[in-house]
């Protein structure tokens, strides 16, 4: 791999706010010039220096103050990663997709509710998304179930897996209380249909 970028805030488990990362393979860190020139990125941040030399190798990619309290919070979820493989994260969030897809197949009235990610899952990440005309209602009356999914507009449905928090019976849970919310649409009622600024 040569470049990646990640969000600190999902892939990490660091919160909103956090920082992202860059990797950059080492064979470009001296040829790539990085487009979002910042002090912090400078050679010699605390000379003020008009012109920009960037830092050496990776250090040309840090932008804007650091966020201390952001960096505090990143630091005390990534202790969380420390006795754990990437692969195993990986093998459980493709487990736990697959056992959501599986429970969601029990349930005749979540039929509507189709899915548009990848259905083999070494094509997808650790999100599945459905299409469904009441996609936005679906999702705000789930949450008030206490099951926190995410629409993206016009009409997906997306459900998270996080390996590291999750458990096989609380995707059983979720999906069943899924299948209440639809089969007794409750997802009508007008408190879910209003939207919010965040969804």
């Amino acid at each position: 791999m040569d470049f990646a970028v990640g969000c600190g805030y999902k892939f990490l488990n660091g919160g909103p706010g956090v920082p992202a990362f860059v990797y950059v393979n080492r064979k470009h860190q001296d040829s790539f010039t990085q487009p979002l020139w910042d002090w912090m990125g400078h050679r010699a941040p605390f000379e003020f220096d008009r012109d920009f030399t960037p830092a050496g190798g990776v250090g040309q990619f840090l932008t804007g103050a650091p966020p201390i309290l952001s960096l505090a919070a990143l630091n005390a979820a990534l202790d969380v990663f420390a006795d754990t493989e990437v692969s195993q994260l990986r093998q459980k969030s493709i487990a736990l997709g697959e056992c959501f897809l599986k429970c969601k197949e029990q349930y005749p009235m979540l039929r509507d509710l189709h899915l548009v990610s990848p259905r083999e899952a070494a094509r997808r990440g650790s999100q599945v998304a459905f299409t469904h005309p009441q996609a936005y209602a679906i999702c705000r009356a789930w949450a008030d179930t206490g099951v926190i999914a995410d629409f993206r507009s016009p009409d997906l449905l997306r459900v998270g897996f996080s390996p590291l928090i999750l458990r096989f019976a609380e995707i059983e849970r979720a999906v069943q209380k899924l299948a209440e919310l639809v089969n007794h649409e409750v997802f009508r009622e007008p408190r879910f249909q209003q939207r919010l600024k965040v969804t």
